[in-house]
């Protein structure tokens, strides 16, 4: 993601980011292994875990 940073993000969106399958996304989404909620029928992601899980890595 370029410039300033979502604070909701879409299964796209987190695919891109932790450069994974959408698929995968969606597993760990109904697992619970990844924080989600799922509204409207659509799965959204909070960009506050991500930045720190990952950011540390690099």
């Amino acid at each position: 993601m370029k410039g300033k940073e979502k604070e909701i993000m879409t299964v796209k969106q987190v695919a891109e980011y932790l450069q994974m399958d959408e698929h995968t996304i969606y597993k760990l989404s109904r697992s619970g292994q990844i924080p989600s909620i799922k509204i409207a029928g659509q799965w959204r992601f909070s960009s506050f875990p991500f930045q720190y899980i990952v950011q540390p890595l690099f």
